[in-house]
């Protein structure tokens, strides 16, 4: 964000607060974050080279966002922040983990929490798959950890196996989001990255196979039919036909 420049700057409008305050209550989410917050959120409009940017930083309590602004989802992030460096659910920096691991599945319920107001797909739609699964075997009221930025309770709840799927949904979403970017620019990209990707996705949903259960039939029938869905075609576009077979018991 260095070459970034602040066009505009504001405060968070009375409609939007209302609206986030609205979707949390509606879902009997913690609003407590949110309402701290916003009091001294900032909004800028930047320039940025060309690139599109939206994100929330939690420490400086700001949204950025350029022309393809979606200040919804950014004020997601900011009711699971609790200013810290960290948001969400993640597991935070320690000997065993050297790096904060989580941000796949904190776009994910964001992107699940944005179709839930509205139906929109939103970026971030394997990730948002993955939430809206564990939505589906634990109810909503799972993501309660999110909004109160509780990590170690959502790790508690969810047991051992939580810690290899935050870890190998950031793998995917980090190369997914730089091979978007040069599909999006030159309309390909190379074949050992679309099979990179493939061999992520696997790892992912074997991951929350084990979350779920593993014999579980009607929740891992529920993911796969999820990733045959419409709203994975950007992903698809990506890499290729996915084979779901391998899945089959």
């Amino acid at each position: 964000m260095d070459d970034s420049k602040v066009i505009e700057s504001r405060k968070i409008t009375k409609e939007e607060y209302e609206l986030i305050i609205n979707l949390l209550s509606k879902y009997k989410m913690d609003s407590n974050n949110f309402v701290a917050n916003s009091r001294s959120l900032t909004i800028n409009k930047i320039e940025y080279n060309g690139y599109i940017y939206n994100g929330y930083n939690p420490v400086k309590n700001t949204i950025s966002y350029n022309e393809r602004s979606n200040i919804i989802r950014e004020l997601l992030h900011v009711a699971s922040s609790t200013r810290s460096k960290y948001q969400g659910i993640c597991i935070k920096p320690n000997r065993v983990y050297p790096e904060s691991i989580g941000i796949g599945l904190n776009e994910g319920i964001a992107d699940m929490f944005l179709e839930l107001y509205n139906k929109e797909d939103g970026d971030f739609p394997f990730e948002k798959i993955c939430a809206k699964t564990l939505k589906y075997v634990y109810t909503v009221k799972i993501f309660k950890f999110y909004f109160n930025n509780n990590d170690g309770a959502f790790r508690h709840f969810l047991g051992n196996n939580i810690a290899s799927f935050l870890m190998n949904l950031d793998d995917y979403t980090n190369k997914m989001l730089y091979a978007r970017y040069l599909y999006n620019k030159d309309g390909k990209i190379g074949e050992a990255m679309k099979l990179s990707l493939k061999v992520l996705m696997t790892v992912v949903i074997n991951d929350l196979f084990k979350l779920i259960g593993d014999n579980n039939k009607e929740y891992q029938n529920y993911l796969l039919k999820q990733l045959k869905g419409k709203s994975m075609t950007p992903i698809y576009n990506v890499i290729g036909e996915y084979d779901y077979n391998k899945f089959k018991k």
